[in-house]
């Protein structure tokens, strides 16, 4: 196997600097976004960000949690295992493939495995509270994109547990370059096509319309075809359920918005289904008619 070029390492002075570095490539956390995985962001969105169509979201309490909780984690997980931390790796250095230099990763940390002897990766992790006994498959490839860049092709992933007498979870991982080439070719494609040629991606969820349109077009109505007419039953069903679980709901919701598009509202066989009108705040607000 022909070894793979060192990749370029860029240590920015700041964190602005390192963001406007970062918004030019697609990095670990991006690539899940790309690849369909992300359940808050879409590839749609992505694209609106990267082409200056919509700003990046801003740092919200989740990010500056995960940042606070951290460096506690790790230090705690290197007493218990003997892995040893490389000090300064945990800052924010970019790592960029000297030939494709649209990709890039900011690996969490590098240590000293206690085994090995070897320096390895590690992704840290923190699951708000949630009891994961299994590491997530987009933390997976999150982690396979970090060693493909890099080259350092083994990984530790290192997650927060919240129960007493166990405190974290750690799984590792050999590079697996057949799930890097698979996730590479969908950003190669996503870049080469959507980001350097301009050319719009598929809108994928209900939110993506709302960026494309904001408003309806009034009085324009869509008519149900027979599958909408089915999932239409279906969410009043689940409507009044009494059921916690909105995700079959929701992503019912995504695809009848989907659908409608600019759309005010859609009928079948002149009984109104669904509306999706803007309020006097002008926000779209979808209904389901009874």
């Amino acid at each position: 196997m022909v070894k793979k070029v060192k990749p370029i390492v860029i240590r920015p002075k700041s964190e602005s600097e390192w963001l406007e570095l970062r918004s030019k490539t697609i990095g670990a956390s991006e690539v899940i976004t790309v690849c369909g995985l992300n359940p808050w962001k879409s590839p749609y969105e992505l694209w609106l960000e990267k082409t200056g169509r919509k700003a990046p979201d801003e740092v919200n309490d989740s990010m500056i949690r995960g940042k606070i909780y951290e460096a506690p984690l790790v230090d705690f997980w290197a007493i218990k295992t003997g892995h040893r931390p490389i000090k300064g790796s945990q800052k924010d250095i970019l790592y960029i493939d000297r030939n494709k230099p649209y990709l890039s990763c900011t690996p969490d940390r590098f240590f000293i495995h206690a085994s090995t002897g070897k320096k390895w990766l590690c992704e840290v992790k923190n699951p708000d509270n949630r009891r994961i006994e299994e590491a997530e498959q987009s933390w997976i490839m999150q982690l396979h994109w970090q060693m493909g860049i890099t080259g350092i092709h083994e990984g530790l992933l290192l997650w927060d547990y919240p129960q007493r007498g166990v405190y974290f979870m750690e799984q590792e991982f050999t590079f697996n370059k057949e799930l890097y080439l698979m996730m590479e070719e969908i950003v190669d494609e996503f870049w080469n096509e959507n980001i350097l040629k301009d050319i719009e991606p598929e809108m994928t969820v209900g939110s993506d319309v709302l960026y494309k349109y904001p408003e309806q077009e009034v009085g324009l109505s869509v008519e149900a075809n027979d599958s909408l007419t089915e999932k239409y039953g279906t969410m009043l069903s689940l409507q009044e359920s009494i059921s916690t679980d909105t995700s079959q709901l929701d992503k019912l919701k995504d695809e009848v918005k989907l659908f409608m598009l600019n759309a005010e509202s859609v009928k079948y066989e002149g009984k109104t289904l669904f509306t999706w009108k803007a309020n006097k705040n002008k926000s779209r607000i979808f209904k389901i008619i009874k």
